[in-house]
C-alpha cells in the first residue's frame, strides 16, 4: 500500500478505519499464506509470518489462568521482536512500569498503591 494512501486511511475516524479493515480482512479470507497482526506492520511488513506457524496452539498458564498460545510461539515472537529474551531500553510504550515475571500484576499494583 503506498504510505499517502496509509496515512489517508489513517486519518479516518476509528469505525470507519474498522470497515476498512474488516472489509479487507473478510475479502482476503483464506487468500494468504501470511498473517500478521497490527495494521502498521503490514505496511512495514515488520512481524508478518508464515500461516502454518499459527496451525496449531497450546495451553500455557498466565497468573491464575491458562490461555492459548501458538505452539511455535517462539518463532513467533522472534518474527516480530527479534531477541525477545533480551531487554532493550527506551522502545517500550510502558516506559516507567516496572513489572515482575515473578509477581502478578494485581499484587505488584496493589503493593505499589499502598506505598
Amino acid at each position: 500500500m503506498p504510505e499517502e494512501e496509509f496515512r489517508t486511511i489513517a486519518r479516518l475516524p476509528q469505525q470507519k478505519r474498522f470497515d476498512i479493515l474488516e472489509s479487507f480482512a473478510d475479502a482476503s479470507w483464506g487468500s494468504t499464506m501470511s498473517v500478521n497482526c497490527v495494521i502498521l506492520d503490514f505496511w512495514e511488513k515488520k512481524g508478518t509470518m508464515p500461516l502454518r506457524l499459527l496451525d496449531e496452539t497450546v495451553e500455557m498458564p498466565f497468573e491464575n489462568v491458562t490461555i492459548p498460545c501458538f505452539r511455535d510461539f517462539d518463532t513467533c515472537l522472534r518474527n516480530y521482536f527479534g531477541d525477545w529474551h533480551t531487554f532493550v531500553r527506551g522502545t517500550s510504550a510502558h516506559e516507567g512500569c516496572v513489572m515482575s515475571a515473578d509477581i502478578p500484576y494485581k499484587d505488584y499494583l496493589r503493593d505499589i498503591m499502598q506505598a
